[in-house]
């Protein structure tokens, strides 16, 4: 595609048609990475291909998810299928936020619209809480980060205000998720991508209320859960420690402190590091 541009810009339509009747036939992977490079090629080239690419978009997020509420199924069972979608969902925010943010017809269903962004953000949601393949969560987390972090960039205004209405539903489940990941749910290789969703999320929803805003809510819970396992290694003290540091460190500026912050809450979850190492928190920033 990339050396090829001119000459495969005719045949796109067409190349993207076997693209989905193979997808819906297999559930491939791989016909994602196909969608891709397609959208990383011709995503900036604008138009009707903005549309196309929608509505590419809404069908193969719609699938992926009609296959993985299947009976007996879930996230944790097709960790393939979840990296191929988030690395796709990546793409197109990366190379065609327009498409990705853009409201699609459902063709089984005139008249109705299909939103890609809250379907995604349904799975997402789930995989954080549950998926443990290193790569798949990896994936969805860098996907997360990316969305969340495009409040950053020079996006249309009416596209950067669906961000935070999708987080605010989900948060809680969103944080709880992170907060277990780092305490030992997750391998410690996934930890510093969970360390930048987890800021993504509490820069985006925490900023101007630190203190009562619904950010400090999702991260007293998710601190005061003693069914989450490694978070009971910290006595009642040693998590407000790590509460009023995360907080403190929640913008965008403070985002090295944060992950600090985290990582040693990581380690004393994961008996790598004592509580006695959080006193320094009571003096930093």
């Amino acid at each position: 595609l990339k050396a090829l541009k001119p000459l495969m810009a005719q045949q796109l339509p067409q190349l993207i048609a076997i693209i989905v009747a193979a997808f819906d036939q297999r559930r491939s992977p791989c016909t994602l990475e196909c969608v891709s490079v397609a959208v990383e090629v011709f995503g900036s080239d604008g138009g009707d291909l903005v549309q196309s690419f929608s509505t590419l978009l809404s069908h193969l997020s719609s699938q992926s998810l009609v296959s993985l509420q299947q009976a007996g199924r879930g996230p944790t069972d097709d960790p393939d299928l979840i990296k191929g979608l988030f690395n796709m969902a990546q793409r197109y925010l990366l190379f065609c936020p327009q498409a990705f943010f853009a409201t699609s017809t459902n063709p089984a269903s005139p008249g109705a619209t299909v939103d890609s962004l809250s379907m995604l953000m349904d799975v997402a949601t789930a995989c954080v809480g549950c998926v443990m393949d290193r790569e798949a969560l990896r994936c969805v987390l860098q996907f997360l980060t990316a969305l969340f972090r495009m409040r950053q960039t020079h996006l249309a205004e009416h596209d950067l205000t669906r961000i935070q209405p999708q987080i605010l539903p989900r948060g809680a489940s969103l944080v709880h998720g992170l907060v277990a990941a780092l305490a030992g749910r997750a391998p410690s290789m996934v930890h510093p991508a969970c360390q930048d969703c987890l800021h993504a999320i509490l820069s985006t929803c925490g900023v101007n209320d630190p203190t009562n805003g619904p950010a400090h809510q999702w991260m007293f819970a998710a601190l005061a859960d003693d069914s989450v396992y490694g978070v009971t290694k910290l006595r009642p003290e040693s998590r407000q420690r790590v509460m009023q540091a995360v907080m403190r460190n929640a913008d965008d500026s403070s985002k090295r402190h944060f992950k600090q912050v985290m990582m040693d809450f990581a380690k004393i979850c994961n008996n790598e590091a004592s509580e006695d190492d959080l006193a320094i928190y009571d003096v930093a920033g």
